[in-house]
């Protein structure tokens, strides 16, 4: 069974205002909906080793979204760290 198959009783509610995200999906054949904007202040713990920082925000992200999810509703979040020399 494919992906797209397994996800049509679910309404994926993407919450990123990235272009990117949004093109990645619609590439994938994926239906979304944009979830509404809104706020969370996007700042890991100081030593947080930095592949561990997209996780922690994305988790963030997921725990500040406003409105109470639906029983069959996926919350999308995500976030990028880039890692240049050990930076």
């Amino acid at each position: 069974m494919l992906l797209n198959d397994k996800l049509k009783p679910y309404r994926l509610l993407l919450a990123s205002q990235s272009p990117r995200r949004r093109e990645l999906l619609t590439g994938c054949g994926l239906p979304y909906e944009l979830a509404p904007k809104y706020d969370c202040e996007e700042l890991s713990p100081a030593g947080l080793p930095a592949e561990e920082v997209p996780l922690y925000l994305s988790r963030l992200k997921s725990e500040a979204y406003p409105a109470p999810l639906l029983p069959h509703d996926i919350l999308l979040t995500a976030d990028t760290v880039v890692v240049a020399d050990g930076e």
